[in-house]
């Protein structure tokens, strides 16, 4: 017990800081006008992202002037967004005025020049069957080929 008296009567409870440490904050609160040090070290981190947003924004700068290029931007896309009205309506308009296209180049076009691809028969087999009936004729049908 007494050795802990004795070991709390040489605690200051109190951080022993360097004199040169405390040579320093005396000279920049003398020099700043500034009493607490986080105030100091506030400002001192808003001057330092002040100035680093400046550096970027100069270089920034300096490397748009060596840029050349400077493309031509269609404003379609913007036209299409600035159409007043409701969506749905602009849309059907759309494809009402597609369909109107498709069917005048169809109108052009010969009949025998058209082309209608052969729709596979499998698709149709899907409709019919369920999945495990699919597999037993699609095995049935790679036994037929390979005896052929």
């Amino acid at each position: 017990m007494k050795e802990q008296e004795s070991m709390l009567k040489e605690c200051s409870h109190h951080p022993k800081v360097n004199q040169i440490s405390e040579m320093i904050v005396e000279y920049k609160r003398k020099d700043t006008n500034i009493k607490k040090v986080e105030n100091f070290l506030w400002n001192y981190i808003d001057s330092k992202n002040e100035n680093l947003n400046k550096a970027k924004k100069e270089s920034l700068q300096q490397e748009m002037k060596e840029c050349t290029f400077k493309p031509k931007i269609n404003n379609f896309l913007s036209e299409k967004k600035q159409k007043p009205g409701n969506v749905y309506d602009n849309l059907y308009n759309e494809y009402k005025t597609s369909e109107l296209k498709k069917s005048a180049i169809q109108a052009t076009l010969p009949e025998n020049m058209t082309f209608h691809p052969k729709i596979n028969k499998i698709n149709k087999m899907a409709e019919d069957f369920d999945f495990f009936q699919r597999l037993q004729i699609f095995e049935e049908m790679k036994k037929q080929r390979l005896k052929e």
